[in-house]
């Protein structure tokens, strides 16, 4: 397991190191915004890792015994935040705003609510990247008792550091899109294995939900989605800051929505995936907790699908931080500290 671990450290800091050769100039403008130069279709797609963390790649599959495939209806809500988000609020940040969307708070209130809200994207943010992390850092430690959780911790850390600290979103685009196609390769990956097995029969899943009294009633879950997207997207400096390293608001326009249209199938995988999990663990006699179904499933099959899924999770739980320790740079450099963290191009 250690020879994979390394494997893909090493992958992630080539990726860094190739990046940064090709920014010669590396200086915050690349760090903040990729000196907005980004291509629209990876930063889409890699966008697709940093919202799902490795909460999700544990939750959500363990979700379908008593959800179903409700969660959908979620996500049909993330779609209908998002439109508003691109034809709503980011022709505004790309008029007012650099590298930060709190500068657009600036233009508009001034400099206090600018450090207000961007107090509350620190806080808030570091809190739950904290315990995003801690709960990968936690499912991996099983797979690597030999390694204290304090030490593996500081690895993870250091790794995270390791390839964003030479060119910030710059290389966080390109390394997104690795750790993307890892982590949705992992989960294709397990339900192919899971699918050799003559499982059970089990009845369809529920996709809609049109009992008003229900938990996962379709119309609240539509609007609980469309406000989360518009609050944890649209306010959100670790989403918006690659959605600010395009070119142009059209460009981040196509980008927020293609996002969306992703998150479809990414997440119908996941669900896809937790109907077969459940259906194994029902052929094999298994009574897990859900957020632990993956996690245990993996461990009785054996290597190759602990690898699949220490690859998941680690991919998961990278691209998730990485992305929140470079939107917390950014805003702590531009929202909080004097103007003279501004390059001549990214004075407003």
């Amino acid at each position: 397991m250690w020879a994979v671990a390394l494997a893909y450290i090493a992958a992630l800091w080539g990726i860094s190191v190739a990046v940064s050769r090709r920014h010669r100039h590396r200086d915050l403008d690349t760090f903040y915004v990729a000196r907005r130069r980004a291509n629209w279709l990876w930063v889409s797609y890699g966008m697709v890792g940093t919202a799902l963390s490795a909460i999700t790649f544990l939750s959500v599959p363990g979700s379908v015994r008593s959800d179903g495939w409700t969660y959908l209806q979620v996500v049909t809500g993330y779609f209908v935040g998002y439109a508003f988000i691109a034809f709503g609020l980011l022709p505004l940040y790309y008029r007012h705003a650099r590298a930060s969307v709190y500068e657009y708070f600036r233009y508009q209130l001034g400099k206090s609510a600018e450090k207000t809200a961007a107090l509350f994207f620190i806080f808030s943010r570091s809190i739950g990247s904290s315990l995003r992390l801690f709960l990968a850092i936690w499912a991996l430690q099983g797979f690597f008792p030999e390694m204290p959780f304090m030490l593996l911790s500081a690895v993870v850390m250091i790794t995270i550091l390791l390839y964003t600290v030479r060119s910030g979103v710059a290389a966080i685009i390109y390394t997104d899109f690795f750790q993307t196609t890892v982590f949705l390769a992992a989960a294709l990956g397990t339900a192919v294995v899971l699918m050799q097995y003559p499982l059970p029969p089990a009845p369809p899943p529920k996709v809609i939900e049109s009992a008003p009294q229900a938990p996962h009633f379709w119309l609240k879950d539509l609007l609980a989605g469309a406000l989360i997207a518009l609050a944890m997207t649209g306010l959100d400096q670790d989403q918006m800051q690659k959605n600010l390293s395009l070119p142009s608001v059209s460009q981040a326009q196509k980008n927020l929505l293609l996002y969306g249209l992703l998150l479809f199938p990414v997440n119908g995988l996941f669900l896809w995936l937790g109907w077969l999990l459940w259906r194994y663990a029902d052929w094999v006699g298994m009574s897990p907790a859900p957020d632990a179904l993956f996690a245990q499933v993996v461990v009785r099959e054996g290597y190759f699908l602990q690898v699949l899924f220490v690859l998941g999770v680690s991919a998961a739980a990278l691209s998730s931080a990485d992305g929140s320790l470079t939107a917390l740079t950014t805003a702590v450099l531009r929202n909080l500290l004097p103007p003279r963290y501004e390059t001549p191009q990214m004075k407003n």
